[in-house]
């Protein structure tokens, strides 16, 4: 079975921890998804059969630009093609609201997602010293949309 894309209910948050918990060293806590959830932004999850949410992409719009803040797949869902269906939704909600860049950032050791990355076209636009909480560097990546 295939990705739903859907909005982020309320209900959602338990489960998007979760994958939040199981992806990322450094993991969000549940503060920063609530202050996100009060503004106008992009939060999309992918649910997988049952309703499992299986990833999700947090997205801060901003006046030119749609910032990626967290994106991440559970490690049981990996490898199904799903970060670039989130991603492709994602570049369609970003032009329907008139905005023609997506910008995120990647830790430099994190060479799977930077895979993912530069197979949908982003670049990089900088490097940012010692980014992370680990001292680890990120890379700053962008991509202009079409119209």
């Amino acid at each position: 079975m295939g990705l739903r894309i859907r909005r982020f209910r309320e209900e959602d948050l338990g489960a998007v921890l979760e994958v939040e918990r199981a992806s990322f060293d450094e993991p969000y806590g549940e503060e920063v998804f609530r202050r996100v959830l009060s503004e106008e932004n992009i939060f999309l999850v992918g649910e997988v059969e049952g309703g499992i949410v299986a990833a999700y992409i947090l997205v801060l719009i901003r006046r030119s630009e749609a910032h990626v803040l967290s994106v991440a797949v559970h490690p049981e869902w990996r490898g199904r093609g799903y970060a670039r269906e989130l991603f492709e939704h994602l570049f369609q909600e970003v032009r329907l609201l008139g905005l023609e860049r997506v910008v995120l950032e990647v830790d430099v050791t994190n060479n799977t997602a930077q895979h993912v990355y530069y197979a949908l076209g982003f670049k990089v636009g900088g490097r940012l010293k010692r980014y992370y909480q680990n001292g680890h560097d990120a890379l700053l990546l962008f991509k202009e949309l079409d119209p």
